[in-house]
């Protein structure tokens, strides 16, 4: 979608991301102001005018990630828990994330989402 339309989304209510920004997204707090998924104001450029924007979606069990040029999935535990497996080993790299957490962690830990 075209910068206009992602104002449009944000003025609904939606988070929006640009194509290939790993976790990252913008969109409107409360008092109407853009803030980035840190809660930090974001100032718009001329790069962010050209975009191409969509609606950012939290990644859900089964999704594959990469960090550091390797695979990884996140799946959800018994317990309600992610946790996120190293996709060729199968090993558990971090375990225990919340859903309220969820992107916050990824963000921190640097991860990307494919798919």
């Amino acid at each position: 979608m075209k910068f206009n339309e992602a104002v449009q989304a944000m003025l609904d209510g939606e988070k929006v991301t640009w194509v290939d920004s790993g976790n990252r997204y913008i969109m409107l707090n409360d008092m109407g102001n853009v803030v980035d998924d840190g809660g930090d104001l974001y100032r718009l450029y001329k790069k962010d005018f050209i975009k191409d924007w969509k609606i950012f979606g939290t990644p859900t069990a089964g999704a594959l990630l990469t960090c550091c040029g390797k695979s990884y999935r996140l799946i959800e535990e018994t317990d309600g828990t992610y946790a996120i497996l190293n996709a060729e080993t199968y090993v558990e790299q971090i375990k225990g994330i919340t859903k309220e957490n969820l992107m916050q962690d990824l963000i921190y830990y640097d991860f990307g989402i494919v798919k």
